[in-house]
C-alpha cells in the first residue's frame, strides 16, 4: 500500500468580513499533530475517533510555533471556543468562499457571527477534541502577525487538509 501525505501548505484561510460586507482573508498553513495523524488514519479504517462527537476550534494569542505534541491553543482567548460547523468535516466541499476546496480535501468550517469574538491579538487556532478543557489537537496553527477583531466583524475560518497518496 502506498504511503499517504496530508498537505498542509496555505490550506488555513480566515475570512473577517465587517458590517459594511468589505472583507480581510488572512492565510498560512498548519501542522497536523500526532493525534490528528492518528484520527485521520482511524477515520481511514471506519474506526472512531477522539475528534467524532463535537471537535471545535479554540483561539489563542501564542505566537509560538506549532508542534506535533500540540494539544490544545498556547494562550486560550477566553470564550472562543466553538463547535464545528454542522456538516463539516466534508470532503469536496462546494462552499465557493473557500478557495481551497477540492475532492481529495478534508474541509473544516468555524463560523463566527458579528461580535463574537473581539480581540487586537488573534494569532493561533487550533481544532481539538472539545471546546472546554481539550486533550487533544487535530492540529494547530499560527498567522505571521495579531489579527485584529471588532464587535462589528464576523470571522469564518477554513482548515483544509489534502491528502497526496505516494
Amino acid at each position: 500500500m502506498g504511503k499517504m501525505n496530508i498537505t498542509a501548505k496555505d490550506t488555513i484561510i480566515a475570512i473577517i468580513e465587517n458590517k459594511n460586507g468589505a472583507r480581510r482573508v488572512y492565510r498560512t498553513s498548519n501542522l497536523v499533530t500526532t493525534e490528528g495523524d492518528k484520527a485521520y488514519a482511524y477515520k481511514v479504517c471506519g474506526q472512531s475517533t477522539d475528534f467524532d462527537d463535537k471537535p471545535a476550534i479554540r483561539l489563542g494569542t501564542s505566537s509560538d510555533d506549532p508542534t506535533k505534541d500540540d494539544s490544545d491553543v498556547h494562550t486560550y482567548l477566553d470564550g472562543s471556543g466553538k463547535e464545528i460547523d454542522d456538516g463539516y468535516p466534508i470532503a469536496d466541499s462546494s462552499d465557493e468562499d473557500d478557495p481551497d476546496r477540492g475532492e481529495n480535501v478534508v474541509t473544516w468550517k468555524i463560523s463566527y457571527n458579528t461580535g463574537d469574538i473581539v480581540t487586537d491579538h488573534l494569532r493561533e487556532c487550533a481544532i481539538v477534541d472539545k471546546k472546554d478543557d481539550p486533550s487533544k489537537a487535530l492540529n494547530r496553527f499560527v498567522w505571521d502577525d495579531d489579527i485584529k477583531l471588532t464587535k462589528d466583524d464576523k470571522l469564518t475560518v477554513y482548515v483544509n487538509h489534502e491528502f497526496k497518496g505516494s
